[in-house]
C-alpha cells in the first residue's frame, strides 16, 4: 500500500469518529472509575458524576456531529 492510500484510509470519517467514539468512552471509564470512591462516603447518588460527564459527552458529540455536516469552505472568507 502506498503512502497516498494510507493517507486517505486514515483521514476517513469513519477512521475519526471511531477514535473519537473510543476517546469519550475511555474518558466515561475513566469518570466511572474515579467518582465511585468519592462519591460513595459524601453523596447517595454514586451516579451523579458519571450522568454529569456523559451529558456532556453527549452534548460534544452532537456539536461535532453538527460541525461536521457544514461545508468548511464556507469559512475561508
Amino acid at each position: 500500500m502506498n503512502f497516498t492510500a494510507y493517507k486517505e484510509k486514515i483521514l476517513s470519517a469513519n477512521f475519526i469518529w471511531t477514535l473519537i467514539l473510543l476517546l469519550a468512552g475511555i474518558s466515561m471509564l475513566a469518570v466511572y472509575s474515579a467518582s465511585g470512591s468519592v462519591t460513595k462516603y459524601d453523596s447517595d447518588n454514586t451516579y451523579y458524576f458519571i450522568i454529569r460527564h456523559a451529558s456532556f459527552v453527549l452534548l460534544g458529540l452532537g456539536l461535532i456531529w453538527i460541525f461536521s455536516k457544514i461545508d468548511y469552505t464556507l469559512f475561508n472568507r
